[in-house]
């Protein structure tokens, strides 16, 4: 969160590292992460579910 620019880097078969300009407030950097992951992956952002990490910057999102 806080990032200079939205990137998203693939780091194993289903492991992605992302980083979003969006800051970690009122949810604003999952809301940013979703809909990036989203394009990404080409799914929408509505099937990206955060499962673990609300509150810490390590997050864990899972895709129904």
């Amino acid at each position: 969160p806080g990032a200079r620019r939205d990137i998203i880097e693939k780091i194993g078969p289903a492991h992605y590292r992302v980083t979003v300009k969006a800051k970690p407030q009122k949810a604003h950097a999952h809301t940013a992460i979703r809909a990036l992951l989203g394009g990404y992956l080409h799914i929408p952002p509505s099937r990206i579910h955060l499962k673990y990490g609300a509150g810490i910057r390590k997050k864990i999102f899972e895709i129904v």
